[in-house]
């Protein structure tokens, strides 16, 4: 198995909780969920060797879950975002140094 570790980027300040989801590529496997630290960083142990990518939400309302808002009362969703790049797992290698940004 392989790791991956890196920081989460954020242009503003919040208390709210950051998660990321880890997506292989093969749809056989499950996506893993990681929490981010409250220094921005995060490591996720333990991944098959394999091409990962990663989501990643703010959690504003603290349920631990992403929220997509609503039309009526009006409310909207909670930041999320899309990494572009494709991460490589290799066995017994730690992928170090990602950065994931959230958008302004």
């Amino acid at each position: 198995t392989g790791e991956i570790s890196g920081t989460v980027i954020l242009h503003h300040e919040t208390d709210a909780s950051v998660y990321l989801n880890i997506r292989p590529f093969a749809r056989r496997k499950a996506p893993v969920r990681a929490a981010v630290t409250r220094e921005r960083r995060f490591f996720v142990p333990f991944l098959a060797e394999g091409k990962y990518q990663i989501d990643g939400f703010i959690d504003l309302d603290g349920n631990g879950r992403f929220s997509a808002g609503r039309l009526f009362p009006f409310e909207f969703s909670e930041p999320f975002e899309f990494s572009q790049d494709t991460i490589e797992i290799r066995k017994r290698w730690e992928k170090s140094g990602v950065k994931f940004v959230f958008p302004e």
